[in-house]
C-alpha cells in the first residue's frame, strides 16, 4: 500500500512546485510594474514643474506687453484725432453730393474702428478662456495619470495579499504532508520490524530509502517555499512605502480635482463678464452712433445754409460788378450830351435816344430783349435822360438777379431735401431689418442680451428717423417761403 501511494504524492508536489515557479514569476512581473509607475511619476512631476516655469516666463512676458500696447493705442488715437480734423477741414468744402459720399464712408470707418476695438477686446477674453483651457486640460491629464498609478498599486497591493496567502497555504499543507510522511513512515517501519525474515528486512530498507528521498524532496520544496516567503515579506515591506505614495497620489488627485472645479467656475465667470462687456460696449457704441449722425446732420444742415448764403453774398456782388460795368461803357459823346444843357430841340431829341441805344447794348449783351419805344408826347423836360435809364436798367437787372437767386436758393433746398428723403429711407430697410431680426430671435428663443441690443438698436434708428423727417419739414418749410418771396427779400434788403 505504501509502494502504490508514493506515486500520486510525488506528482502532487511537481504540480505544486510548478504553481509555485509562476507565483514568483508573478513576483518579478509585480514589481517590475511597481518601478516602472515610479518612473512614470517622476516623469509627471518633471513635466509639471517645466509647465509652471514656462508660465511664469509667459506671464512676465504678457505683463510688458500691455504696456506697449498702451502707448501704441494712445499714438494711433492721437492720429485719428488729427486725421479726423484735417477731414472736417476738407468736408466744409466739398458740395453736398460728396457730403453724402463723406457720410457713408465715415459711418463705415466709425463702424471698423467699432469692430476693431470689440475684436481686440474679443482676442483679450479669448486668450484668458485659451489659459484657463489649457490648465484645466492638463489638470485633467494629470488627474488621469495619477488614477490610473493608483489603481495599478492598488492591484499590486491586492496580488502581493493573494500572494501571501497562497504562500501561507501551502507551507501548511507542505507541513502536513511532511508530517503525515514521516507517521506513515514509523508505522511502515514498525509493521516491518517485528518480522524476522531476511526478506522482510531488504522490503523495510527499500521503503525506508524511497521515504526518504520523498522527505528529501519535501524538505527542498519546503526550503524553496521558505525562500519565497522571505522575498514576499521583503515586498511587504515594500508596501508601506507603496501605501504612502498612494496616500501622496490621492491627496493629489483630490487637490486636483479642486483646483478643475475652481478653474470650471473661473471660467464661467469669465464668460459672463465678456458678455456683460460685450453687452455694455455695444451699447455705448450705439450712443456714441446716435450722436455722430444727430451731429454730422445737424453739421450739414448748417453747411447748406451757409452755402446759400454764400450764394447770395455771391449774387450781390456780381450785382454791384455789373453796376460799375455800366458806368464805363459809356461813350465820350453820350458823356457830352448828358453834361451839355438842353439849348436846342435836336438836342433834346438825341438824349432818349442815345439813353435807348445804352439800354438796348447792355441788354444785348446780357442775352435780353426790349420791348418797341412807345410813342409819347414831347415835353421840354428830358424825360429819356441818362439817369432815368441807368435807374430803370438797374431795377430789371435787380428783378432778374432776384429770380435767379430764388430759384438757385430752391435748388439748393430741393437737394438737401433729397438727400434728407433719401437718408431717411437708408434708415427705414436699416429699421425693417432690425424689426425682423429681433421677431426671429423672440422666436427662436434668444437670451435676453440680444433682445435688449437689437431693441436700443430700434430705438436709435427710430429717434434718426425722427430727427430726418424734421429736418425735411424745415425744407418743405422753407421752399415754401421762398417761393412765396419772404425769405428771398430778406436776404436782398
Amino acid at each position: 500500500m505504501a509502494q502504490i501511494d508514493a506515486k500520486p504524492i510525488g506528482h502532487r508536489y511537481e504540480t505544486e512546485y510548478a504553481d509555485d515557479v509562476r507565483v514568483a514569476s508573478v513576483l518579478s512581473e509585480a514589481k517590475k510594474q511597481v518601478e516602472h509607475d515610479q518612473e512614470k511619476l517622476t516623469e509627471v512631476r518633471a513635466r509639471r514643474s517645466s509647465i509652471k516655469d514656462s508660465d511664469d516666463d509667459s506671464s512676465l512676458s504678457k505683463d510688458v506687453e500691455p504696456t506697449n500696447n498702451v502707448e501704441a493705442e494712445a499714438e494711433s488715437k492721437g492720429e485719428e484725432k488729427e486725421d479726423g480734423k484735417e477731414e472736417e477741414g476738407i468736408r466744409d468744402s466739398e458740395e453736398m453730393g460728396e457730403a453724402e459720399e463723406d457720410e457713408d464712408d465715415d459711418d463705415e470707418d466709425e463702424d471698423d474702428d467699432d469692430e476693431s476695438s470689440s475684436s481686440d477686446s474679443d482676442e483679450e477674453g479669448e486668450d484668458g478662456e485659451m489659459k484657463l483651457q489649457e490648465e484645466l486640460a492638463e489638470i485633467a491629464c494629470e488627474i488621469n495619470i495619477k488614477q490610473r498609478l493608483i489603481e495599478e498599486l492598488e492591484t499590486s497591493q491586492r496580488r502581493l495579499q493573494t500572494m501571501k496567502a497562497q504562500y501561507e497555504q501551502k507551507l501548511e499543507s507542505l507541513q502536513n504532508r511532511i508530517k503525515e510522511t514521516e507517521n506513515e513512515r514509523d508505522k511502515v517501519l514498525a509493521n516491518l520490524g517485528s518480522m524476522a525474515e531476511s526478506r522482510t528486512k531488504e522490503k523495510a530498507e527499500k521503503i525506508k530509502k524511497e521515504f526518504e528521498i520523498k522527505l528529501k524532496k519535501l524538505s527542498e520544496e519546503k526550503s524553496r517555499l521558505q525562500k519565497a516567503s522571505k522575498e514576499h515579506t521583503k515586498l511587504m515591506r515594500d508596501k508601506s512605502h507603496h501605501e504612502r505614495q498612494m496616500k501622496a497620489l490621492t491627496n493629489d488627485l483630490a487637490k486636483m480635482k479642486e483646483t478643475r472645479v475652481k478653474l470650471m467656475k473661473q471660467i464661467k465667470e469669465e464668460q459672463l463678464k465678456g458678455r456683460k462687456k460685450d453687452t455694455e460696449s455695444r451699447k455705448e457704441i450705439q450712443k456714441i452712433k446716435k450722436q455722430s449722425r444727430q451731429y454730422e446732420s445737424r453739421v450739414k444742415t448748417l453747411e447748406a445754409e451757409a452755402r446759400q448764403r454764400e450764394i447770395v453774398l455771391k449774387r450781390k456782388h456780381e450785382e454791384l460788378q455789373a453796376l460799375r460795368k455800366t458806368k464805363k461803357p459809356m461813350s465820350d459823346k453820350v458823356a457830352g450830351r448828358v453834361t451839355q444843357r438842353p439849348n436846342s430841340a435836336g438836342s433834346q431829341r438825341s438824349d432818349p435816344l442815345s439813353s435807348r441805344s445804352v439800354a438796348k447794348r447792355t441788354l444785348n449783351r446780357k442775352g435780353m430783349q426790349i420791348p418797341p419805344p412807345r410813342k409819347r408826347e414831347r415835353t421840354n423836360t428830358s424825360e429819356y435822360s441818362s439817369k432815368a435809364a441807368k435807374l430803370k436798367w438797374h431795377n430789371v437787372e435787380k428783378k432778374i438777379n432776384h429770380i435767379v437767386s430764388r430759384k438757385q436758393t430752391i435748388s439748393l433746398m430741393e437737394k438737401d431735401m433729397e438727400r434728407f428723403m433719401h437718408h431717411r429711407n437708408r434708415l427705414g430697410r436699416q429699421l425693417e431689418k432690425a424689426m425682423m431680426e429681433r421677431e426671429n430671435a423672440m422666436r427662436e428663443g434668444a437670451t435676453e442680451d440680444i433682445l435688449e441690443e437689437l431693441k436700443s438698436q430700434i430705438v436709435g434708428l427710430q429717434a434718426n428717423i425722427e430727427y430726418v423727417q424734421d429736418q425735411i419739414t424745415e425744407c418743405q418749410n422753407s421752399i415754401m417761403e421762398v417761393m412765396e418771396g419772404k425769405v428771398i427779400e430778406v436776404y436782398f434788403m
